[in-house]
């Protein structure tokens, strides 16, 4: 369970950096406009981010066993997992947007901090 949890703060977060380097959003969240060097070091977190949720959907689906539990249904849960996540960010950012994103960001250092106790043996 704890590997979704780290699948769905990791997309979340992912699609919250994502979103603060548009143009529509920028002036939204940015008090001031940010460099093009800092807008495309968020954005490469972003897909780094929505990258490791990845990691936790397939370990979870493969440690299942038998012949029907493989990285493919990983995959899938992680494509599923996607959209959830970019719907909870759109629903919240409707109403908060700017502590959604700061949010999202503590999110994301949480999700990566898990990810690596999960590396390291943590959840074993």
């Amino acid at each position: 369970m704890a590997l979704m949890i780290i699948a769905m703060l990791a997309a979340f977060s992912g699609f919250a950096a994502l979103c603060a380097t548009t143009r529509r959003q920028i002036r939204q969240i940015w008090k001031t406009p940010p460099s093009a060097a800092k807008l495309r070091l968020v954005r490469i977190a972003g897909w780094l981010t929505l990258a490791l949720a990845l990691l936790p959907c397939i370990a979870w689906w493969t440690s299942g066993g038998g012949d029907r539990w493989t990285p493919f249904m990983g995959f899938v849960a992680w494509t599923c997992l996607l959209p959830i996540a970019a719907l909870a960010l759109t629903l919240l950012f409707t109403f908060a947007g700017r502590k959604v994103i700061l949010a999202a960001a503590v999110a994301g250092g949480v999700a990566w901090t898990m990810t690596l106790a999960w590396g390291l043996g943590a959840f074993a």
